[in-house]
């Protein structure tokens, strides 16, 4: 396979010059919006490389502890229009790789986050995420690599509160259980309630 781009690709391809991710959109002067290194159509941005950008972008806001950014913020933040990061979301929603509400159309999940408030909460140095249910709680410790933690479950109907302790990156409390309400092949029928 024969990896030399076309001569008219690589003139339309322009390098990030800020601090962003190598999966950032970059502005080419020669003939507008290019893909960066991940495809080469020229004044175009491939939908493969947008889908990483977004996805990119909002796993990196909810990692810092701020909300994923709607579709607005990510249309200004990456050069493109609405409709292109709108569509762009369908088809990671389609892919099960975020979840968005069903009414705005914006992010509520990129499992294990939660971009909106839940029964079950993270907190470490001062941070907190929310995560969608116990089993999440305990995956977005070990996704950030959190050495001290607390993991917060306000309970609920059929649940008492409880907190959990991370400690040198051990879980101190080993007892009890995690449940689903489902069997794990029917979570995606609806991924919000399970």
């Amino acid at each position: 396979m024969n990896s030399e781009k076309p001569a008219r690709c690589r003139a339309t391809v322009a390098r990030t010059t800020s601090s962003s991710h190598p999966w950032a959109i970059a502005r080419s002067p020669a003939r507008g919006l290019a893909p960066g290194p991940l495809g080469c159509h020229i004044g175009r941005v491939t939908p493969p490389s947008l889908d990483r950008a977004l996805r990119h972008r909002v796993y990196s806001a909810l990692a810092r502890g701020a909300p994923a950014p709607d579709a607005s913020s990510l249309a200004a933040a990456l050069g493109v229009a609405v409709a292109e990061v709108r569509e762009g979301l369908e088809r990671l929603h389609s892919a099960h790789a975020l979840v968005l509400d069903a009414v705005t159309r914006e992010v509520r999940m990129a499992l294990p986050f939660s971009n909106v408030p839940t029964s079950y909460r993270v907190e470490s140095q001062g941070r907190s995420w929310s995560a969608n249910c116990a089993w999440d709680s305990l995956a977005l410790v070990r996704l950030l690599g959190l050495r001290e933690a607390r993991i917060l479950d306000e309970g609920g109907p059929a649940r008492e509160r409880r907190v959990l302790t991370v400690v040198d990156g051990n879980l101190v409390e080993r007892d009890g259980v995690i449940s689903s309400p489902r069997p794990a092949w029917q979570w995606w029928d609806d991924i919000v309630f399970t």
